[in-house]
């Protein structure tokens, strides 16, 4: 059946050279025309989201200085959207972390904290993520995959599971966000977190 289409289609533009050849550009911009509609929106977002950018630094000291400021200022923005659970969740950590700062003042031999791992507090979220939206258009949520390997390796060290990090902040035109987040569940122990790289594996934006 193809083939004999083909034949009549051929025949008419035999008889018919011109009407067939006007036939024949309409169609063929009517197709680009629908490809156009199916196709660009998709182009369109691919082109802004390579102008979003989403950088990670392993700053444990810079985290852990800004990271009570960071949960206050979250926590007045949570407040005045009207977010009770996001601010209650916040609150909380506050709360817990302004109780473990309370025991650097107690004397060291009335401090039942003495076994506690200091290092590892001020290293809870030392994965310092910048992200920017250079593009013309609203950004609404970013999703990135975080890769963290050892120099000289090719090997993802973080578990599946845990690749995943994301952020709903809206974030306008040449808007930006830092934010500090824990290390993820790792494939081995006792690494030098200091000594080894991280990277931004991929990442997913959505646009208003």
């Amino acid at each position: 059946m193809v083939w004999l289409a083909g034949v009549i289609v051929l025949v008419l533009f035999l008889i018919f050279p011109k009407k067939m050849a006007v036939i024949a550009g309409v169609l063929a911009l009517l197709g680009g025309v629908s490809l156009a509609v199916v196709f660009y929106p998709e182009w369109r977002d691919d082109r802004a989201k390579e102008k979003v950018e989403v950088s990670v630094k392993y700053l444990p000291r810079e985290c852990g200085e800004h990271r009570e400021a960071q949960l206050e200022s979250a926590l007045t923005n949570a407040v005045k959207a009207g977010d009770t659970d996001a601010a209650q969740r916040l609150a909380s950590v506050l709360r817990a972390r302004q109780f473990d700062n309370s025991r650097e003042s107690m004397p060291q031999e009335a401090n039942p904290f003495d076994q506690f791992d200091e290092s590892a507090e001020r290293e809870a979220y030392p994965l310092l993520i910048e992200i920017k939206n250079m593009s013309n258009r609203k950004v609404l949520k970013v999703v990135w995959r975080l890769s963290i390997t050892k120099p000289g390796r090719s090997t993802d060290l973080v578990e599946e599971a845990y690749q995943d990090y994301s952020s709903d902040l809206i974030l306008a035109h040449r808007e930006g966000f830092r934010w500090c987040y824990r290390i993820p569940r790792l494939s081995e122990t006792g690494l030098s977190y200091s000594e080894l790289e991280y990277k931004i594996k991929s990442k997913w934006v959505t646009f208003e």
